[in-house]
């Protein structure tokens, strides 16, 4: 598992932008722990949701457009 996370870091050390990091870490987790679906969500206050920034298993286009208000679902 420690080389798995070495592995990871050094991916996200070699990404442009936050965008990429996410979709690596979302990428990897699925990977490692084999899982079928992943995903990060960030919030967005001046929205009150939180907005899906990164996912995989999700309904392909779907990142960055799907947000959930504070109070409502899993997430809130």
């Amino acid at each position: 598992m420690l080389n798995v996370l070495r592995q990871i870091v050094q991916e996200v050390s070699e990404a442009q932008d936050l965008q990429n990091v996410l979709q690596i870490m979302v990428k990897r987790v699925v990977e490692t722990i084999q899982v079928e679906a992943c995903s990060v969500y960030l919030s967005d206050k001046k929205s009150q949701t939180y907005r899906l920034a990164a996912s995989v298993g999700f309904k392909p286009g779907v990142d960055g457009v799907l947000a959930v208000p504070f109070s409502q679902g899993l997430l809130g």
